[in-house]
């Protein structure tokens, strides 16, 4: 494969991920509700840019998401944001996939998967 064909194939799949897979989730405790976003912070599967405040909520017994499913965690009031990955901490980079990362991300996609009862 030429090197231009793998650049291409990587910068897919760095793509992929940013806009199909969680990056985050945004609990609210009070309304007892909970949005998943794509790195994009739009939902999964859009590409464009969006805003984490207008995405569609739903309702969810949020007693049942453990806080050290995210890697990063940012309060403000009821608001409670669940990052799963950061610049550093990405499975995918321009040069390389970073596997343990990648491990990483995909043991906290598992749990997080069963605990919402659907495919991420």
């Amino acid at each position: 494969m030429e090197k231009k064909q793998i650049e291409q194939i990587r910068m897919k799949a760095i793509r992929d991920f940013e806009v199909n897979r969680p990056y985050g989730l945004r609990i609210n405790t009070k309304k007892r509700t909970i949005s998943l976003f794509n790195r994009k912070c739009n939902l999964l599967g859009k590409s464009e840019t969006g805003s984490i405040d207008t995405l569609p909520v739903e309702q969810y017994d949020i007693e049942d998401i453990p806080l050290s499913l995210g890697q990063e965690v940012k309060q403000s009031g009821e608001i409670v944001d669940l990052f799963f990955y950061s610049d550093e901490t990405t499975p995918y980079t321009k040069t390389a996939i970073n596997p343990e990362q990648l491990l990483n991300y995909n043991r906290r996609m598992f749990t997080l998967s069963a605990l919402l009862g659907r495919k991420l």
